[in-house]
């Protein structure tokens, strides 16, 4: 129990009743990896596709947690952008105004979060993982 102490006669408040502003609890991590993150962003875009900025710009609209430190989680989505084959860079159209290339999910990806399931990509079959290695990671 916190005590106000006031100018009153009667000396002291007790703040639980509700004169002072509560805190606001900080916003929480959502329980998304990165390419959860990016994916969820690129499918909600018009034509499936959106920009780096776009993907920012959605995931802080939508997830307050990423509102703050910008820095950091920014460059773990570029990182994730950059090296998951899942996420195709796509030229900007000639005419066409902005900046940046739009990114957007290869076909062989469309699937990977089971009945949108943001929380668990989907497992592959052993035959299915050696002859499609690079579909989700490239290789150097």
């Amino acid at each position: 129990l916190i005590y106000l102490y006031g100018g009153e006669p009667a000396g002291v408040v007790p703040a639980a009743l509700g004169l002072l502003p509560a805190r606001p609890e900080p916003p929480q991590k959502p329980p998304y990896s990165y390419i959860a993150l990016i994916a969820m962003a690129i499918k909600s875009a018009p034509e499936q596709r959106a920009t780096l900025s776009g993907i920012y710009q959605f995931i802080m609209e939508r997830f307050p947690f990423y509102r703050d430190n910008r820095q950091g989680w920014q460059n773990s989505i570029r990182h994730n952008l950059s090296l998951n084959d899942c996420f195709i860079k796509v030229p900007r159209e000639k005419g066409r105004p902005g900046k940046g290339s739009y990114w957007t999910l290869d076909a062989r990806c469309l699937d990977m979060f089971e009945n949108g399931n943001y929380r668990r990509r989907k497992r592959k079959a052993r035959g299915q993982q050696d002859a499609s290695a690079g579909a989700h990671k490239r290789r150097r």
